[in-house]
């Protein structure tokens, strides 16, 4: 009989978990508090509710095997009951609590002798006294994604932006570079770091514009990059699959930003670029299948392809022009509505001659606008 996986959420990384799982003999259902988002558009076994909420996280587990998330907004306590009954869960609840709430993520790393930025946890209220030099980052500790929850405060001025709910500052860091890796851990103690990417990022939205993968990185750095992934990784100590992002500063030392408990934006190159893709390794962990060595079968770029104009339905623009370049990979989300900053897909290009190039090649010809 099928194992059936439940997933916390019905957005694009389940939706990509979804087509990787078509392969394998498993039932994978989701649950969502929308049953047309992306996972709801291809998935027959999408049930509402609310990841949320502890009566519709018990109902939906108890029908599961294996419980899984795509989102880290989900209901813990209801999870750590599931593990009572017998149902596995994977991440912990203990480290989804962690990563979640920033400054935990942060103690975390400081127990383990884990390098990351300087940083104090805040309450509410500005202090009198600021913590560090400006400019300075400002981050909330919980609910924040895609560049929100996060702002540089630059100036005394910046300080009318301050953030009321409990925060973390730290240090503002010289970047020469952000990097992220992702690393697969099974129940079973395997862990395996997948190739680096190199991220840059959209000024605007304060959110991943585009990747290449492998990074163009000195190969020790990349060798360290993986290492300290999977240090960061075995600190958390829970099976699962998580995406470390990481920052290499300009005096040449890499420290951790943070950390998801999840599938990731960074590794969606891995669909093509890999032997084996981040949601192939995701289905692993769960069913503690052996990891097998990983190769890139090609370098890529992964462009994301972001909302702009008005919010509305969704439209395509340029998919006749992109269809024209070669070894290029379209991805779309399934989103109905469109909405600036929003991500509605991605593209990845396969062996790229000229990466810059190809990117504002891409950027300018595929457009999503709500109409």
């Amino acid at each position: 009989m099928n194992t059936t996986i439940g997933i916390l959420g019905g957005g694009q990384l389940g939706r990509m978990l979804f087509q990787q799982a078509a392969n394998y003999p498993v039932n994978l259902k989701f649950l969502d508090k929308d049953i047309n988002g992306p996972c709801g558009s291809i998935c027959r076994d999408i049930v509402e509710g609310d990841p949320m909420n502890f009566e519709d996280v018990m109902a939906f587990g108890r029908s599961c095997d294996i419980v899984s998330i795509e989102i880290e907004a989900v209901n813990t306590e209801a999870l750590r009951k599931l593990q009572e009954e017998g149902i596995q869960v994977i991440p912990s609840p203990d480290t989804i609590e962690t990563i979640r709430d920033k400054g935990l993520q942060k103690q975390c790393y400081s127990k383990h002798s884990i390098p990351t930025m300087p940083y104090k946890l805040m309450d509410s209220e500005k202090p009198k006294d600021l913590p560090f030099e400006m400019p300075f980052v400002q981050k909330m500790r919980q609910g924040g994604y895609d560049g929100k929850g996060v702002q540089v405060l630059r100036s005394k001025d910046d300080l009318k932006e301050w953030f009321t709910e409990p925060s973390l500052v730290e240090e503002a860091a010289k970047i020469q570079t952000e990097i992220a890796v992702i690393v697969g851990r099974s129940p079973s103690g395997q862990c395996i770091a997948l190739p680096e990417c190199e991220m840059v990022f959209d000024p605007t939205y304060n959110l991943v514009s585009h990747l290449q993968m492998p990074s163009s990185l000195d190969r020790t750095i990349q060798k360290q990059a993986k290492q300290l992934a999977i240090q960061v990784v075995e600190a958390l100590d829970s099976p699962g699959i998580f995406a470390v992002e990481m920052f290499l500063l300009e005096d040449g030392r890499l420290v951790v930003n943070e950390t998801a408990p999840r599938t990731h934006n960074s590794g969606h190159a891995t669909i093509e670029s890999l032997s084996l893709s981040q949601f192939e390794l995701h289905l692993r962990v769960l069913l503690d299948l052996s990891i097998p060595n990983i190769r890139i079968n090609s370098p890529a770029i992964m462009v994301n392809i972001i909302g702009s104009g008005k919010i509305g339905k969704a439209k395509i623009k340029g998919l006749d022009d992109l269809s024209t370049m070669p070894d290029v990979h379209l991805h779309w989300y399934g989103k109905l509505l469109s909405k600036p900053g929003r991500k509605m897909g991605h593209v990845t290009i396969l062996n790229p001659n000229n990466a810059p190039e190809m990117v504002n090649t891409v950027l300018n010809t595929i457009q999503v606008t709500g109409v």
